[in-house]
């Protein structure tokens, strides 16, 4: 009798570093929570990335890019803020970075940083139309990622 190889005897599975992208959106935050509880058995890294966004296409005077980027500076804070809330139990090690640039290339940088196992992000749709026109940056991580992907969608 033939013995079958088990899937993880060929590939192992391992969890040992994840990339979480996290903004102030609900998704993103329960993004962070199931990377937490997916990663908690093995103590994973966690590396949560907050992307400031590249404005496009917006010309600011100097009083509108120091607004603006005084905005950013609060959001950089209220993400570590909320992720050591979040993560005070957590039994692994974690850290925040903040980047600046596309949402999607900026994630897949820091993973392949890291050498992330696992890159977890939430999905926002603005609906049918607008994801198609816009995309969207969970999607454009899949298409994009040589590593797994997890695409958080809360439930309703």
């Amino acid at each position: 009798m033939s013995q079958v190889q088990s899937h993880t005897d060929r590939y192992p599975v391992r969890v040992a570093s994840v990339v979480i992208g996290v903004d102030d959106s609900p998704e993103s935050l329960y993004a962070l929570d199931l990377a937490a509880t997916l990663g908690a058995g093995s103590g994973a890294t966690l590396t949560i990335t907050h992307v400031r966004p590249r404005p496009m296409g917006l010309a600011f005077g100097s009083a509108g890019a120091v607004e603006y980027e005084q905005a950013e500076d609060a959001l950089d804070a209220e993400v570590a803020r909320v992720a050591a809330d979040r993560l005070a139990a957590y039994p692994g090690d974690w850290k925040v970075v903040v980047r600046q640039g596309h949402v999607a290339q900026e994630l897949l940088a820091v993973a392949d940083e890291v050498d992330a196992d696992l890159v977890v992000l939430g999905h926002r749709s603005r609906g049918t139309v607008r994801d198609a026109i816009l995309g969207s940056a969970a999607s454009s991580t899949v298409h994009h990622s040589r590593r797994n992907v997890l695409v958080a969608v809360p439930p309703r």
